[in-house]
């Protein structure tokens, strides 16, 4: 580059600094005085908002009391009501409860509203509510026809407010009343009132803000503001304000000068004010940075003409600065000559000084780095990237090129070759052969390819598992298919004795509990694996838990000639709160398999003891033993994965899938417990299950109901049943028509939506939907139904059949519409009490 002489800046490069300098302080001026204006109106809008906001808040808040306190008065009323229906009970009783509960009064209606009871002063409360126009009578009567209606609402009289509260007696007919006065403040008692909207808020600009109902201001983030009217700040608050937009008002407050902004929002003002020192604060803080800004350009434009003077200098200094930021990312650099064939040591490790040889040709250093650096077995391949007769012509076809290596000391490298000067024919005459350590990420990309190729080894052995897996299952799922076709065919034959043909039916009950356990022990770990199981905290009674998985495992004992034997159950605290359904999961998989792979004449001995972790917490252990084959020490590592089996085992008949451990082995982690077992093939198992919970401390006082219903009947109920299986229909029809209901069958979802769209209203109280159907699925069939114009459209009760039981499909039922998703096969007993549950409702 030329260098530039001292004598060619002009002087006028000081007068255009100057110029500009004071053409952008004035620029700048008008221009945050603009900027600090409609800033502040912004932020006065935003403030308005907030406040705005802040009132809602307060009179939702307001609103929310009242719902509550409507809702606590009417618990207690039904409460007393309750009371009503005790065999004996005294008008001292009510008198204690009005105390007790905090009551203005009760009153006491018979069927025909003459009063029986009021407490005290509670008839002067009543005549004053029957002669007010603030109650609806004719709601009130309906609750005697109506015992299932209440009524409760908020009454305004001239002695204050007054909450009240209706409900049905309980022992005959008639209305129980209950009410309470209001006190004065009672909205004080939340966390946001009137006193603490805005208080103890710092707003943008240091607003002030006030919150004015009528004349009196009753909040403001200035405490001295607090509790003053209006009329005291005459000047300020009814001058001319500009209520249709967001012009700010000028005017003067406490001998400054201020800007203010209003909102008027229902019986309340809301104000802001501004000083303006804040509005134009970042006018003067741009006004003096620029005026800085000015004064270094003046400098700078001195100071450039002696800068001039050291650019030739800069310009060398240039290739200076890349040869060393190229030294900094390689580590050794060889400037080479190919036309004098010389070559020149930029940069190299003081370790590799020895190999180097400056009297030697540039051939002769390349082949005394190859054979004293690199392995033995790169050193060909490096020989023919390194050719010097080749290299010009590659590098004319290509910018630069590379090259990885491995050295003795096994460090790779990456070695670039690029061009560094060219002739005046454009002919390369000179490179760079630059060396660069990448053993980090060598090592990085080695690893890399071992994950693939082990994730690879991974996939495969999964694939081989879903294989063996596929077999079992078809092996499991056609043995007990077969064996219910097969009982079919001797059932038919036996028609005519009773007694072979019920021995047939149990069996094909038997074969199909075994394809259901199948599938289900496949959904659940299925959801264990997605997160899906949800574990409960239920109260439950161990030793009844223990009772049922008894009952289970000695009928299976029983039939396999095992002995069960059951350790005495010592246990203290037998009232537990968890998830008791997977509990007995976990036991019954667990002794089970000790039962199925034992021999005749084996014994399987079941113990639980209990060790306190607190004073809310227990640690109980379930140890079962057995003497049957054990396990080998390879299926031991293995035992709890999926689908794992003994491979030397002989299958028996209904043998299962290898769930049964997974299962519970993730159950038992996911409630904060363990589980461990000691085995030796040939002479038998014992499993040590340990599971924490919590103590049901509430167990003593906690009242419970037990509703006793021998048979459930449906007498008088009519319900739409959508299916287009014809066997399921079937069962159903039979189930359901037996428990007295008539029944509508459709095969499909558009017969059952034009049942109900052509019937009376009311007529249907439930509607069954198979989710899977023809012409028309469940899931839309529920929608249309929902969408009708119709009122008793929005309340008939859906039931869904579906054989798809997880989490999504449940889901997408509850979204359609559907009240309640029912997985195949169905559980009748819950149908008919879901089913009976609705019809009552409805």
């Amino acid at each position: 580059m030329r260098a530039i002489k001292k004598d060619e800046i002009s002087v006028k490069m000081v007068y255009t600094v100057t110029f500009i300098g004071l053409f952008l302080i004035f620029a700048v001026y008008g221009l945050f005085t603009v900027y600090g204006v409609r800033r502040t109106e912004k932020a006065a809008d935003k403030t308005l908002l907030f406040a705005k906001a802040r009132i809602l808040r307060y009179e939702d808040y307001k609103e929310n009391d009242k719902v509550k306190s409507l809702y606590r008065l009417l618990d207690k009323t039904t409460e007393a009501a309750r009371c009503l229906d005790k065999e004996v009970y005294d008008e001292s009783f009510f008198e204690d409860y009005v105390y007790e509960q905090r009551l203005g009064g009760i009153c006491i209606f018979d069927s025909d509203m003459k009063c029986e009871y009021f407490t005290e002063d509670s008839d002067i409360w009543w005549k004053k509510i029957s002669d007010s126009a603030n109650i609806d009578n004719n709601v009130i009567t309906q609750i005697i026809e109506y015992p299932l209606k209440s009524y409760m609402t908020r009454i305004e009289l001239d002695d204050g407010e007054y909450d009240m509260a209706a409900v049905s007696r309980r022992d005959k007919g008639g209305i129980v009343i209950a009410y309470e006065k209001k006190q004065p403040g009672f909205e004080n008692n939340g966390d946001i009132t009137m006193e603490s909207l805005i208080t103890d808020f710092t707003f943008e600009n240091d607003g002030i803000v006030f919150i004015s109902c009528d004349d009196k201001i009753v909040n403001c983030n200035i405490e001295e503001y607090q509790g003053k009217t209006l009329s005291e700040y005459q000047d300020v608050f009814f001058g001319d304000w500009n209520d249709g937009g967001n012009k700010m008002v000028k005017f003067g407050l406490s001998q400054s000068e201020w800007y203010g902004s209003r909102m008027i929002y229902g019986r309340y003002g809301i104000y802001v004010f501004f000083p303006s020192s804040s509005i134009y604060s970042d006018r003067t803080k741009a006004v003096i940075f620029c005026t800085g800004a000015y004064i270094t350009m003046l400098v700078l434009a001195m100071a450039i003409r002696q800068h001039i003077l050291y650019i030739n200098t800069r310009q060398l200094d240039k290739q200076f600065r890349i040869i060393k930021s190229i030294s900094s990312i390689y580590s050794a650099l060889i400037l080479i000559d190919i036309k004098n064939d010389q070559w020149e040591l930029i940069k190299i490790p003081e370790k590799l000084d020895y190999i180097f040889d400056q009297k030697h040709n540039v051939k002769q250093m390349l082949e005394d780095y190859t054979s004293n650096r690199i392995i033995p077995s790169q050193r060909d391949s490096f020989r023919k990237f390194a050719d010097i007769n080749t290299l010009m012509t590659r590098l004319e076809q290509s910018r630069y090129l590379e090259y990885t290596v491995e050295n003795i000391n096994s460090r790779w490298y990456m070695i670039a070759v690029v061009p560094q000067s060219y002739d005046k024919n454009g002919h390369i005459a000179a490179i760079l052969m630059l060396f660069r350590d990448i053993t980090e990420e060598k090592l990085r990309e080695l690893k890399y390819q071992h994950q693939l190729k082990a994730a690879a080894q991974q996939a495969e052995k999964a694939n081989v598992a879903k294989t063996d897996f596929l077999r079992r299952m078809s092996h499991d799922i056609r043995t007990p298919i077969n064996g219910i076709r097969g009982m079919v065919e001797i059932c038919r034959f036996y028609l005519n004795d009773r007694k072979k043909a019920e021995e047939c039916l149990d069996k094909i009950m038997a074969a199909s509990g075994f394809l259901l356990e199948l599938v289900n022990d496949v959904l659940d770990m299925n959801k264990l694996e997605s997160g899906e199981i949800v574990l409960t905290k239920e109260p439950f009674c161990l030793s009844k838990l223990l009772m049922e998985v008894d009952s289970v495992i000695e009928m299976q004992a029983n039939e396999s000639g095992v002995d069960y034997i059951k350790a005495p159950l010592n246990i203290e605290n037998d009232h537990l709160i968890g998830s008791s359904l997977h509990i007995k999961q976990i036991l019954q998989n667990i002794v089970s398999n000790a039962v199925k792979y034992n021999k005749r004449g084996g014994y399987v001995r079941v113990s639980c003891t209990e060790n306190r972790i607190d004073e809310k917490n227990i640690m109980f252990e379930f140890v079962c033993t057995d003497n049957g084959q054990g396990m080998s020490e390879d299926f031991q590592k293995k035992a709890f994965e999926p689908f794992a089996q003994e491979k030397t085992r002989v299958r028996t008949t209904y043998a299962g899938t290898g769930l049964g451990l997974a299962i519970s082995k993730k159950l038992t982690v996911q409630m904060g417990g363990t589980i461990e077992f000691i085995s030796r093939q040939g002479y038998g198992t014992t499993f040590y299950v340990k599971i924490p919970f919590e103590i049901d401390d509430s167990y003593e006082s906690r009242q419970q109901e037990i509703a006793v219903d021998e048979k459930i009947r449906l007498d008088g109920n009519k319900i739409i049943i959508a299916e287009d299986n014809e066997l399921n229909m079937e069962i159903a029809r039979f189930i359901i028509e037996g428990a007295g209901a008539q029944v509508m069958p459709a095969v499909n979802g558009e017969e059952a939506v034009k049942i109900f769209e052509t019937s009376q209203y009311g007529e249907y109280k439930v509607v069954l939907m198979d989710v899977m159907m023809p012409v028309m699925g469940g899931l839309e069939a529920a929608k249309n139904i929902r969408k009708m114009d119709r009122p008793d459209a929005k309340t008939v009760a859906m039931i869904a059949m579906s054989a798809n039981a997880f989490h999504d499909d449940v889901e997408q039922s509850l979204a359609a519409g559907m009240n309640v998703h029912m997985a195949k096969p169905l559980d009748f007993d819950k149908l008919l009490a879901t089913i009976k549950e609705y019809c009552d409702k409805n």
